[in-house]
């Protein structure tokens, strides 16, 4: 029989692999006048640094994280069904996103910014998820992302911005016919009593709503707003939001980065549904969409203010985006 590639990956020759090779030209181009630097992180990670960063309860971890076991820890986990009494190092994952791995290499070799010098770096790396493969969504696609930590400043966030918006730009993409969306998730101070809120939402209109929206209500209820059914959809449209029950810091600091951005021209349309899937993000959240293309988001990013904390460091801000080649 005929050596098959794996489903949902694909081969990079020829035009591809030119077309991802520019594209990491493009990324040097654009981030190192800004300071970052290239850098790059084993593909495969302890599963704690997903765990902690991306969030246990999340679709992420719970439903598409690939899982790597050695042959006689594989065995082992067959026979007693469970992984739980493996050593932290021999649960391992391959990564399928790039920041928790970022942070955990500069917590690991001591990077975390003293002061007010930051630490600014870039990456172009393949990354792994379990999901069903469809247009724009590979079992091992690839990503071009920064991550800048020790920039606690609204104007950091409308930084990132600027600079994935020029990214695009230089790519080839016409601007006008790209939609920047952004929203504010708020922080350790209000989201916990805002998430109960849609939590007990969801609970009072548990009948009407598919089985994955209602089992997020316990884990990671404002997930339900990504929900593609459409009556899901209708009835989230009537939840509470993020942004009536920011607190004066968030509400404050939201508004500056809205302030930076007029500033710089840059047109964007305020989505009070955005959350995102990962647990870390804080604050400033951003998504870019292709209208037409089908694919969904092409991009995005945004704030992670204790996600430095949870992968073992002390309390450092953090901003930075991600963008995926083969959407």
């Amino acid at each position: 029989m005929q050596a098959q590639k794996a489903e949902g990956t694909r081969d990079l020759i020829g035009a591809e692999m030119r077309a991802w090779q520019k594209m990491q030209r493009i990324a040097a181009g654009v981030f190192e006048p800004f300071g970052f630097k290239p850098i790059e992180t084993p593909a495969i990670e302890q599963v704690d640094v997903f765990v902690h960063g991306i969030g246990q309860s999340t679709d992420v971890v719970r439903k598409e994280m690939f899982r790597v076991f050695s042959g006689a820890n594989l065995e082992r986990v067959f026979t007693e069904g469970t992984d739980a009494k493996l050593k932290p190092k021999q649960r391992l994952a391959l990564r399928p996103e790039g920041t928790a791995g970022v942070v955990r290499a500069v917590v690991e070799n001591n990077l975390v910014p003293q002061g007010s010098t930051p630490f600014k770096a870039y990456y172009a790396e393949a990354m792994f998820r379990g999901e069903r493969p469809q247009k724009g969504r590979l079992r091992q696609f690839h990503q071009v992302g920064i991550e800048w930590l020790g920039a606690p400043d609204p104007a950091a966030d409308a930084e990132c911005i600027i600079m994935l918006m020029e990214f695009y730009k230089r790519l080839g993409f016409d601007l006008s016919k790209l939609r920047l969306l952004i929203n504010s998730m708020g922080d350790a101070q209000c989201r916990p009593a805002y998430r109960e809120q849609v939590k007990q939402f969801i609970l009072d209109h548990a009948d009407e709503m598919c089985d994955e929206c209602r089992e997020r209500a316990e884990l990671n209820p404002l997930r339900a707003f990504d929900c593609k059914n459409d009556h899901c959809r209708e009835i989230m449209a009537e939840a509470p939001l993020m942004g009536d029950n920011l607190c004066d810091e968030c509400r404050e600091h939201y508004g500056q980065v809205k302030r930076y951005l007029d500033a710089a021209g840059i047109e964007y349309v305020e989505d009070p549904t955005l959350v995102r899937g990962l647990d870390y993000y804080t604050r400033t959240v951003f998504e870019v969409e292709a209208p037409g293309a089908g694919v969904g988001s092409i991009g995005g990013g945004g704030r992670y203010d204790g996600l430095v904390e949870l992968e073992g460091g002390k309390p450092t801000a953090g901003v930075g985006f991600a963008v995926g080649f083969e959407r």
